[in-house]
């Protein structure tokens, strides 16, 4: 009898943990697979960019995508397609991507800079903008565009 215990209890964990490695997994998917707000993002914004990969992320419930380009562009987006991040290490986003308000005051301020990141938190305690310059200076913004603080 303890043996039977041992041997159900033992294929339950062993289940367990297979149906969790089956929920967390990262699959290299096309173009088209993205969700609709995702690709109408990646169009407006990088239309004649190459792609290098497509990468759908599921961890448990979450699902988010990764789209990198040849240029060393990186877009992030949530399971519905809202972009989350767009970075590049050591160039420059598209202006297009950052909101008027936002891009108008780097202009002002910050003239000589570039910008090599930014990322949008609709949920977190920090909800807004955050937009890294080629000087590793950090801007946050709330989520109408108003400059917050500077971080570094």
């Amino acid at each position: 009898m303890k043996l039977f215990l041992i041997t159900i209890i033992s294929t339950l964990l062993f289940n367990v943990g297979y149906a969790n490695t089956l929920l967390d997994r990262e699959v290299v998917i096309m173009f088209e697979k993205l969700p609709a707000p995702a690709q109408k993002f990646l169009n407006k914004h990088f239309p004649q960019q190459p792609i290098l990969s497509i990468v759908r992320d599921a961890d448990g419930l979450e699902v988010d995508y990764s789209i990198y380009y040849e240029d060393g562009t990186e877009v992030k987006f949530d399971r519905k397609g809202n972009w989350e991040s767009v970075e590049h290490e050591y160039s420059s986003i598209p202006e297009s991507v950052l909101p008027e308000q936002i891009l108008n005051m780097i202009k002002s301020k910050h003239a000589d800079r570039k910008v090599t990141g930014i990322t949008r938190d609709l949920t977190g305690r920090d909800k807004g903008y955050e937009v890294e310059l080629d000087n590793v200076l950090e801007l946050r913004f709330d989520l109408d565009g108003r400059f917050v603080r500077y971080d570094d």
